[in-house]
């Protein structure tokens, strides 16, 4: 029955959507919806939280949560060699060589660098270096030594429960040598690989190249072996006293100088060079890059390159690198008596009173030891002697009686501490 034209209930029929029942429904919707859209509110906000972080904290330096071991060892292996900064590496007082570790070059300069070492230098094309194991070796590192000086990085101790960092490129300075295919010393990697056991891709070339195509082959190759896209410092390596032709030096050193230009070098330099005039024509006359290394052999052999401290002081030589310290000079600071008593009462070892007296000469030696503990004391002396050089040698202010013994046992005139001028070949 219809009154009104509504449908009128029947008497007793149960109501099936009751009105309060009704509000509830709508009231309970509402508030699903209200949680659902406050639920993804809050994700947006988290997750933009999360990204601003991140990013803000690789500016800053903000600490990221802790890395739990297999994830840390995971980065260390899959690192990827950094790329260029403005903040770069710096020479170091003392630097590590890799001449003669042949295969195991790798563990021995991620030993060094582990211990405190920051500067490596090595050589591409070289019979006694293995250029590619320093790449692997550094890859490897890790920045557990704490800085002591502005020049030398040094840890007391090696068992902090404090989880390594991988080393970063930037940390180090990675120096290298371009050989001339005229030069003895030089090895093509693609005629005679000793070193497949860790291969290196090699970069196409043979021994018919152009000095300037060795040069651009030797740099190339050079920053694939050290996993870089910059070298620190490049050195042109003449053979021992038998310096190679000025002029085909001078084109290979056009090419090099392009390369620091566009950025891929940092700074140029040379090894084996003890005549003063040819180096002054480098510097004086053609070098729009002038050199700022040298690295030459420390034996008596070559007058310990007495003559030559005047020069590198005129030319503004600022690091003056010597190698064979210690080999070729046994029977001072193993086998003489007088030296021996001197390090003993300084309570140090004869290696480490011949560090510390080429370091008072203002000469940057190149160490390479194999064993850990050495490794430790070369970095003992250098960083004591930075300090405090009074400490090693006590009496260079005055009659300097010290270095005087240990320059006449070396047989190195006395008087060219003082004034190394008066010792410059005329």
């Amino acid at each position: 029955m219809f009154v009104s034209g509504v449908k009128k209930k029947q008497q007793g029929s149960p109501d099936l959507f009751p009105p309060s029942n009704t509000k509830r429904r709508r009231r309970r919707r509402r508030w699903v919806r209200w949680l659902a859209t406050t639920s993804k509110c809050l994700c947006l906000c988290f997750s933009l939280a999360a990204v601003v972080w991140f990013l803000v904290g690789g500016i800053f330096g903000f600490p990221g949560p802790p890395l739990d071991p297999l994830t840390t060892d995971m980065l260390t292996t899959m690192r990827i060699p950094a790329t260029k900064t403005n903040a770069r590496a710096e020479r170091s007082t003392i630097a590590y060589g890799t001449r003669g570790h042949a295969l195991d070059t790798h563990l021995y300069v991620q030993q060094a660098i582990d211990a405190g070492f920051r500067q490596i230098v090595t050589s591409g094309y070289h019979r006694k270096h293995y250029e590619a194991g320093v790449g692997v070796g550094w890859t490897h590192a890790n920045n557990t030594a704490s800085t002591i000086s502005t020049h030398v990085t040094h840890t007391t101790t090696h068992t902090s429960s404090t989880p390594s960092i991988p080393i970063r490129r930037s940390d180090l300075y990675l120096q290298t040598m371009f050989v001339p295919h005229a030069v003895v010393d030089y090895q093509n990697y693609n005629d005679t690989d000793p070193f497949q056991q860790i291969p290196s891709p090699h970069v196409a070339g043979d021994n018919t190249n152009t000095i300037e195509e060795q040069v651009e082959r030797s740099i190339q190759q050079s920053l694939l072996n050290l996993k870089t896209d910059y070298l620190d410092a490049v050195l042109y390596h003449q053979q021992q006293n038998r310096l190679q032709p000025y002029e085909d030096m001078l084109r290979a050193w056009r090419v090099l100088e392009g390369d620091v230009m566009d950025g891929t070098i940092r700074h140029l330099g040379m090894s084996n060079c003890h005549d003063p005039d040819y180096l002054r024509r480098l510097v004086k006359q053609d070098a729009k890059v002038k050199p700022t290394i040298v690295q030459n052999r420390f034996h008596r052999n070559r007058g310990l390159d007495v003559s030559m401290w005047a020069v590198w002081d005129e030319l503004q030589v600022e690091q003056r690198q010597c190698f064979w310290v210690l080999t070729g000079n046994r029977f001072a600071w193993l086998q003489n008596a007088e030296w021996i008593q001197l390090a003993e009462s300084k309570q140090l070892t004869g290696a480490q009173l011949m560090f510390a007296f080429l370091l008072s000469l203002g000469l940057t030696p190149l160490m390479g030891p194999h064993q850990l503990q050495h490794m430790q004391d070369d970095l003992d002396i250098a960083n004591m002697y930075i300090q405090k050089p009074n400490i090693v040698f006590t009496d260079m202010d005055g009659a300097d009686t010290e270095r005087h013994i240990l320059a006449n046992i070396l047989g190195m005139p006395t008087h060219c501490m003082k004034s190394p001028q008066s010792c410059v070949k005329q």
